[in-house]
C-alpha cells in the first residue's frame, strides 16, 4: 500500500477468527476500498465498499456497520458485537439497486427508535430517508424525498 496513493481513515485490529494472530480492518479513501489486512500488510481480503454508516442498525446493543458493495448495488449490515476484534456475526444484505447514491448518514432521522439511511439520488439530486425497521433484512418502509437540488 503506498502512502501517496491510500489515505487511511480507521483501523482496527482484531483476533480474526480465533487465531492467535492480529490482522487489520482498514477504511481507505482512495477507491472507496474497504480492505481486510494481515499482519504484513498484504491483502487478505479485499472488495470495493462504500460505508453507508455506522450505528445500532438492529437494536441489539451493538454498533453495526453499514456498507455497499459498489459492483453489485447491494447494501449489507455487518452487526457488531460489541468486543474488540472481529464480529462474530454473519453479515445481512439489507438492500439492493444502491449503485448511483451518495451515502450522507445513518441516524434516527424521525425519530421513531430505528436507525434511518438517508442518501442523495445522483441522477436527480433528490435527498432520501429511508426509514429503518430495526430488522437484519430489508425494511419494509416507504422512502421519503426530504429534499431536492443536493
Amino acid at each position: 500500500m503506498k502512502a501517496s496513493t491510500r489515505t487511511t481513515v480507521l483501523r482496527c485490529l482484531g483476533n480474526r477468527r480465533g487465531q492467535r494472530r492480529l490482522g487489520a480492518l482498514t477504511t481507505v479513501l482512495f477507491a472507496g476500498t474497504l480492505q481486510l489486512l494481515n499482519p504484513t500488510g498484504a491483502a487478505a481480503a479485499t472488495g470495493a465498499y462504500s460505508s453507508f454508516g455506522v450505528a445500532d442498525w438492529d437494536r441489539d446493543q451493538h454498533q453495526d456497520i453499514i456498507a455497499r458493495n459498489n459492483a453489485t448495488g447491494d447494501l449489507w449490515l455487518y452487526p457488531g458485537n460489541s468486543q474488540r476484534g472481529y464480529s462474530n456475526q454473519t453479515p445481512v444484505k439489507i438492500g439492493n439497486g444502491w449503485n448511483g447514491y451518495t451515502p450522507f448518514g445513518t441516524t434516527d432521522w424521525d425519530h421513531d427508535q430505528h436507525q434511518d439511511i438517508i442518501a442523495r439520488n445522483d441522477t436527480t439530486g433528490d435527498l432520501w430517508l429511508y426509514p429503518g425497521n430495526s430488522q437484519r433484512g430489508y425494511s419494509n418502509q416507504t422512502p421519503v424525498k426530504i429534499g431536492n437540488g443536493w
